[in-house]
């Protein structure tokens, strides 16, 4: 049962590069600024938790090292490479002490079992891109309508077949609007605290959109991380209530 999910991802991905190959739209400058996709090899970790949860970020930071959109279009295994690269990341865990980790971490811990892989990472934006004046920034939201598309047809897709219970996006309200294109049909449970907590359904996922961990321009009530345990512990709520309808 594993396996059927990975190949139709594998699948969807390859289809996709492929027809993307045949007609692109993206300008030659595009290509090289942008990075190699963020694609996502599914854990069986994921795939066998009795609550699966998916981490939502906005976009990598680099990823694919020096390798542009470019390259990973010209290389035949690009596909393969970019799952490989996820399946390191998730597995061996390098370099993961930053903010973003950290509360990463602190979810699975407390509702995965704190096994590696359990708690799913994505990102609604695939690519990120170097930008001239922005030493650090790589947000890629304003970039371009075909990297909106590109990212929403995956993302889409992702949520379709690996049906997370719960959603949490890592992704500050200023990426509401692409929360919002990607995911339409949001129905809010409850607008927590103004920007900084927002608690809705869609596609099938009990969902909560906080502050990014990294947050730089930051004013509310608690601290970051306060969030994040609300969060917990609502999901573990959610969870119990679930429990006894049965």
């Amino acid at each position: 049962m594993y396996d059927r999910v990975k190949e139709a991802l594998a699948s969807f991905y390859f289809t996709e590069i492929a027809a993307l190959r045949k007609d692109n739209p993206f300008s030659e400058a595009q290509m090289h600024e942008l990075s190699s996709p963020f694609l996502v090899s599914v854990p069986d970790t994921y795939l066998a938790a009795d609550l699966k949860i998916m981490y939502v970020g906005k976009e990598t930071n680099g990823w694919g090292g020096r390798n542009t959109f470019n390259d990973f279009i010209a290389d035949l295994h690009g596909v393969e490479k970019m799952l490989q690269r996820y399946d390191h990341e998730i597995t061996q865990e390098p370099r993961w002490n930053n903010r973003f980790f950290v509360e990463y971490k602190k979810i699975r811990k407390e509702l995965c079992g704190n096994v590696r892989g359990s708690l799913l990472c994505n990102n609604l934006m695939k690519m990120d891109f170097k930008q001239d004046g922005k030493a650090y920034s790589r947000n890629s939201k304003d970039h371009s309508q075909h990297l909106l598309n590109f990212s929403k047809k995956l993302f889409v897709n992702e949520l379709e077949l690996l049906k997370p219970d719960f959603i949490i996006f890592a992704t500050s309200h200023t990426y509401d609007s692409v929360l919002k294109k990607f995911i339409p049909n949001c129905d809010t449970i409850k607008v927590i605290e103004k920007k900084a907590l927002w608690k809705f359904r869609s596609s099938g996922a009990v969902c909560y959109r906080t502050w990014h961990p990294q947050t730089i321009k930051y004013n509310s009530e608690k601290t970051i991380s306060e969030y994040y345990q609300f969060i917990i512990n609502d999901i573990k709520h959610e969870t119990s209530k679930r429990q006894h309808t049965f």
